[in-house]
């Protein structure tokens, strides 16, 4: 309601700004924005404008050369649409099989309800061509119960990882630029997962001993692996540096 009234009140500053040649014209315009209008109607009144073509002041008895309008407007609540809308959208049912209401009480429902949206949004990255589980086929039950094992803990592990680095980057007041270019401090794992593609450990070996290279680190990337902490930084072979 509020967005509305902010939207249209710019829209009825602009339109008694504006003459009409008519009130036909004047009524038209005030009706087709009634129209688009939820929650709130226009009251008008139309003021004649006397308009002169000839230069300089007229006098006074100089008729004018036609006679335009001009709209006063006043936004008003519509307290009839206004109760529909409240009857239709501002209730709702949710359901739930757990009936302790110390274990969930009533006011957490909701909370609870929306916090799902964090789990449907990872199993949407299990689902998508990233996870590139379309290239699996198994036809034995228990293989695929352990693939459901392996991908539940992967799972586990993205939403670990993308809330741990959500509130690394709160707590330092810090932001990593996202897919669109744009500074966030809510970025997806899916995003940082592509930012690491073309990270490789090289192994080279000399004499009996083996030494390990970490190719393709930036700075964007070293700054991420800090936010997970020293082990992090020891298997990207990163000295830590406690931010």
């Amino acid at each position: 309601m509020e967005k509305e009234a902010s939207e249209i009140n710019k829209l009825l500053w602009h339109l008694g700004n504006q003459l009409f040649g008519c009130l036909q014209d004047l009524d038209k315009e005030i009706l087709q924005i009634n129209k688009k209008l939820h929650y709130h109607k226009i009251s008008y009144t139309a003021a004649t404008i006397p308009t002169y073509l000839r230069k300089g002041r007229p006098k006074k008895d100089d008729k004018p050369d036609k006679i335009e309008y001009k709209a006063h407007t006043v936004l008003l609540r519509d307290e009839e649409k206004i109760e529909h809308a409240t009857l239709s959208k501002g209730r709702f049912v949710l359901a739930t099989n757990q009936l302790d209401e110390i274990a969930l009480k009533d006011s957490e429902i909701l909370s609870s309800y929306k916090e799902q949206s964090g789990t449907e949004s990872g199993f949407k990255f299990i689902k998508d061509n990233s996870f590139e589980v379309d290239s699996i086929f198994l036809k034995k039950p228990g293989r695929i119960s352990a693939l459901m094992v392996v991908m539940t803990l992967c799972l586990m592990v993205y939403s670990f990882a993308q809330y741990d680095l959500r509130k690394q980057l709160e707590a330092t007041n810090t932001t990593i630029l996202s897919q669109s270019g744009y500074a966030t401090k809510k970025p997806t794992m899916k995003w940082i997962y592509k930012l690491f593609h073309g990270v490789h450990l090289l192994k080279i070996k000399i004499g009996e001993q083996y030494h390990e290279i970490v190719l393709n680190m930036n700075d964007i990337l070293k700054k991420i692996v800090q936010y997970f902490g020293p082990m992090a930084c020891r298997i990207y072979d990163i000295e830590y540096e406690n931010i």
